[in-house]
């Protein structure tokens, strides 16, 4: 017998539930000191040192359209594993807070429109006690174009 539940971690970005597949997420951290690097889009926030790894941070508010979220004491960054452009890559994801692990089962297309980002980011919407968790499409979110790849050059540069 097949298990089909599927368990994700919501988080929430500007007022709104996002959610991700738990085995792509590695960790959850505070969000401490992130360097910026120039060359890198408004998006990437710039990176972190992960125990020795350098790790881009997006910013998904700006990602998604809106203002760069401010840091509290609820801020953290998710970390995640995931494939860009064919190669696995680990990201961190600036979010406003981290909220709790639920066992989904009612996974639903993305809707075209009125969702609080592009249909083209999400995996799809999930229903939860509280309301609707917008579920993303990690490869989608991270693949920005040169922005993927700057951010690769910032974790290989010397």
């Amino acid at each position: 017998m097949t298990d089909t539940i599927c368990q994700y971690l919501t988080f929430s970005v500007d007022g709104q539930t996002y959610a991700l597949p738990v085995p792509v997420v590695r960790e959850v951290i505070e969000c401490g000191e992130i360097t910026r690097v120039p060359t890198l889009p408004r998006a990437v926030r710039g990176v972190i040192n992960l125990r020795g790894t350098v790790i881009p941070v997006m910013d998904l508010a700006i990602r998604f359209g809106r203002s760069a979220t401010p840091v509290t004491p609820t801020t953290c960054i998710v970390v995640v594993d995931a494939e860009v452009d064919g190669e696995p890559t680990a990201a961190g994801l600036l979010v406003d807070s981290v909220n709790q692990v639920v066992d989904e089962l009612a996974l639903e297309p993305a809707p075209h429109f009125g969702t609080a980002v592009p249909a083209d980011l999400l995996a799809g919407v999930a229903q939860l006690r509280a309301g609707v968790a917008h579920v993303l499409a990690l490869g989608r979110v991270l693949d920005l174009g040169e922005v993927g790849a700057g951010a690769r050059q910032a974790v290989t540069a010397p």
